[in-house]
């Protein structure tokens, strides 16, 4: 049973890399995020780990961040660092240029977190 479950997820992790090859290809906008709820919510930022198999480490930055918010129509709230945004920004220990699983690896890498402009977590200092 579980062999053919972990089967399923290999046929479907290929035809996922396909529909990202064939949305890179058409210029497609492709945005970042899971449906994972409950106990599968920790295991979201995998999603950075399986992305560079046909993305480029700022395409998928890109897809996190400024797609995903002129695909809901908020590029002037999110997605950006500039006055009057809502100010939901990471500071990770290293760089996601050339290490994308600094954000797989959240537990150790996040340095500071703001939510709203708010803090919610500062190692920085």
């Amino acid at each position: 049973m579980l062999s053919a479950s972990i089967g399923k997820l290999e046929q479907l992790n290929g035809k996922a890399n396909q529909a990202l090859e064939i949305l890179k290809r058409t210029d497609a906008k492709i945005g970042f995020g899971t449906d994972l709820l409950g106990a599968m919510h920790s295991y979201q930022s995998r999603e950075f780990g399986l992305r560079p198999v046909v993305l480029s480490a700022i395409d998928i930055l890109c897809s996190a961040t400024s797609v995903n918010a002129e695909l809901l129509m908020q590029s002037d709230q999110l997605g950006c660092i500039k006055a009057g945004a809502l100010a939901d920004l990471l500071v990770v220990d290293g760089d996601p240029l050339t290490d994308i699983s600094v954000f797989e690896r959240h537990e150790q890498t996040l340095c500071l977190i703001m939510k709203g402009g708010k803090v919610f977590k500062n190692e920085l200092y």
